[in-house]
């Protein structure tokens, strides 16, 4: 069996919790040990949370699945964004990606010790701990999902599409996507 999980949900800060939950539990039985599923959980939540902060409706679509390969874990967040918020996430994204994973999470923890209204920390923290390959994608809303189909379409909103790939690493009880395999 293979494993997928897709949810168009209300962005609220109480979902981001309850998904992260359901997923850690639904991803440990797969895998059968807690490394890669606590990795993805982590990643599902930093990324349903920049979902809540960047975006200007109330909806967003997340998806989770594996490769044919059963080696590499795909999150995949969609949501409708402003242009000022896509600039803002933009920054935010070539920040994260302008060092080493480790170096660049350190140096914006410390910096968000300083600044106590928002830590910017959720892609820097899915590309160091999670070890999460992030890239992503911006679309009109006729280009995107049947779910953002029917919002408004303003000249100013654009669909935002986050992908990160996770690596699942082998283990002596064998890890995979597809269950029952060793």
């Amino acid at each position: 069996m293979r494993f997928g999980f897709e949810l168009t949900y209300q962005q609220e800060w109480e979902n981001v919790s309850s998904v992260r939950h359901f997923i850690s539990e639904m991803l440990s039985r797969e895998f059968g040990g807690i490394v890669e599923s606590k990795k993805i959980s982590t990643a599902t939540s930093e990324l349903m949370e920049n979902v809540v902060k960047y975006s200007t409706v109330s909806i967003a679509n997340l998806s989770i699945k594996c490769d044919k390969d059963n080696s590499v874990i795909y999150l995949i967040a969609t949501n409708a964004v402003s242009k000022g918020l896509l600039a803002k996430f933009e920054s935010i994204f070539d920040e994260v990606h302008q060092g080493e994973p480790k170096e660049v999470y350190k140096e914006m923890m410390l910096r968000s010790l300083c600044e106590t209204e928002v830590s910017q920390l959720g892609l820097a923290r899915i590309r160091y701990e999670c070890n999460g390959d992030i890239s992503y994608e911006v679309s009109e809303y006729l280009d995107g999902s049947s779910e953002f189909r029917e919002l408004p379409n303003t000249s100013d909103d654009r669909l935002l599409t986050i992908t990160v790939k996770i690596p699942i690493l082998e283990h002596n009880q064998g890890t995979s996507c597809d269950k029952g395999e060793k």
